[in-house]
């Protein structure tokens, strides 16, 4: 994946799954993209347009705010800056937001 990532290289992706291996060798945590959508205009000039992605993974484990090393089975290994927002009905959700 290239260096600057853009909404449409995940908006086709909406319901995949996405990988994360746990540290430690704790195993691999699969992460659901549920939502990938623009957000208002505020970049600055030549900074794209800004965009958010939601992942959903399982109730546990939960893994921390940090970045982490998504990975899909047709694109290249991405890191993410991923904050946990909370359960809903089917597990654990995460926000990452591009501006």
């Amino acid at each position: 994946m290239s260096e600057r990532m853009t909404l449409s290289q995940f908006a086709e992706r909406t319901g995949e799954v996405f990988r994360i291996r746990l540290p430690d060798d704790a195993g691999v945590l699969e992460m659901h993209l549920i939502r990938a959508e623009t957000l208002p205009q505020h970049a600055g000039p030549g900074r794209g347009d800004p965009f958010v992605l939601e992942f959903r993974g399982p109730s546990t484990p939960a893994i921390e705010q940090g970045m982490w090393r998504f990975e899909h089975e047709n694109l290249d290994p991405v890191d993410i800056f991923v904050v946990p927002v909370g359960p809903d009905e089917a597990g654990l959700c995460y926000e990452a937001v591009f501006n």
